[in-house]
């Protein structure tokens, strides 16, 4: 009885202790912990092997040895017992309710309800307290680093809308340059070019054709190189720096007649322009073509010569082209033929290839018989 009165007066002397600071925690209640805990270690593996990877997740160079040394200086080291209390902390947040897990997984250990209840307490609102200390700071870290962030982006976007206002200015004020009357001949390399790029599309696009492929479209065209190349791009009301060289080049097409109603020929081809510089001035080039007219048909078709007459056995639906394959056809002797063909006019230039095959003459059965009737014959 003297023993258990004992016992009361030393607990109510340990949360008189407690409730005084709560920064110290009463020897008694450490020396039973690490007695506790050191008993569970050594002879539950699972609860051995939980502890290890907690702390090695906190130190992964930390050795056996090391964690036996932590283990046996519990009650005595207090870096070695606040490893172990946090320990405890950061596995109770896994499960919550955190207070209500702390408290069972100490009772568990065999501690006393009392002391259970103080070293719980203890733990939980000292590594707590730690916790939202260091979201406050990294919160506090985070709004600084925004409005820092905030600050420089206003910088760099003044910096970049007085740079787009000046760049606006000198594109305003920047003269252009007409190829064609600047310079003839490389107007003409650039007409040239146009027109192979155009036929290397066509003969693209008629691959997919079975016997008969017609385009026949007339657009305005326009190329302008900029002598003052725009790096900075507004957006609403944000600037971007652009490193695209091509932003400098503006290509306008439109459709004069035809069916190609968004100039989709054009939408792949481009001329690489330089800038003009006259007198140390830099000029903006330009090369237009007004009505340029592509006409560009492909296909074969089988055709019939007879007393001096020409048929079409397949059927052609342009009259011009018609007219063109007749023209060829008109030296030929009468027979059946097929004609390939390839006929365009591009910016004026016509490139035209009709190309015939006489189909091969298969002999009636009556001529067989007749012959075998003259070699027979000449046997006899």
């Amino acid at each position: 009885m003297k023993r258990l009165l004992t016992f009361a007066i030393f607990i109510l002397m340990s949360v008189n202790l407690w409730g005084q600071s709560k920064a110290q925690l009463p020897q008694p209640i450490i020396n039973e912990f690490a007695e506790r805990f050191k008993l569970r270690f050594e002879y539950d593996e699972n609860f051995m092997r939980i502890i290890l990877i907690f702390l090695r997740q906190k130190n992964p160079q930390l050795s056996i040895e090391g964690i036996d040394n932590i283990v046996e200086n519990i009650a005595n080291n207090e870096r070695s017992r606040d490893l172990i209390f946090k320990t405890y902390y950061d596995i109770a947040r896994g499960y919550g309710p955190a207070e209500d897990f702390l408290y069972g997984s100490l009772r568990d250990l065999g501690l006393q309800a009392s002391s259970a209840s103080i070293l719980k307490k203890f733990i939980f609102e000292k590594y707590e307290m730690e916790r939202i200390k260091k979201v406050q700071q990294e919160e506090k870290e985070q709004q600084i680093s925004e409005k820092e962030e905030q600050i420089r982006g206003k910088v760099e976007q003044d910096q970049l809308r007085v740079r787009y206002e000046r760049q606006e200015t000198d594109r305003k004020n920047a003269k252009n340059i007409e190829i064609k009357e600047y310079d003839k001949q490389q107007y003409d390399t650039y007409a040239e070019k146009i027109k192979e790029n155009i036929l290397n599309d066509l003969n693209l696009q008629s691959s997919t054709s079975n016997n008969y492929y017609r385009f026949k479209n007339t657009y305005n065209v326009y190329f302008k190189h900029e002598a003052v190349i725009p790096k900075i791009v507004k957006s609403g009301d944000s600037y971007f720096e652009e490193s695209d060289n091509s932003l400098g080049q503006i290509k306008k097409i439109t459709l004069v007649s035809g069916t190609d109603s968004v100039c989709s020929l054009f939408s792949n081809i481009s001329i690489d322009m330089p800038t003009i510089r006259i007198s140390g001035i830099d000029y903006n080039s330009e090369v237009s073509f007004d009505e340029m007219n592509v006409d560009y048909a492909k296909g074969s078709v089988a055709v019939k010569i007879r007393h001096h007459s020409i048929y079409f056995l397949d059927y052609v639906s342009d009259k011009d082209i018609r007219e063109k394959i007749v023209a060829k056809l008109k030296d030929l002797k009468p027979g059946k033929y097929h004609a390939y063909f390839s006929i365009s006019n591009i910016l004026g230039e016509e490139r035209n290839s009709i190309e015939f095959v006489k189909d091969k003459q298969k002999f009636g059965k009556g001529w067989y018989i007749l012959g075998g009737l003259l070699i027979l014959s000449s046997f006899l």
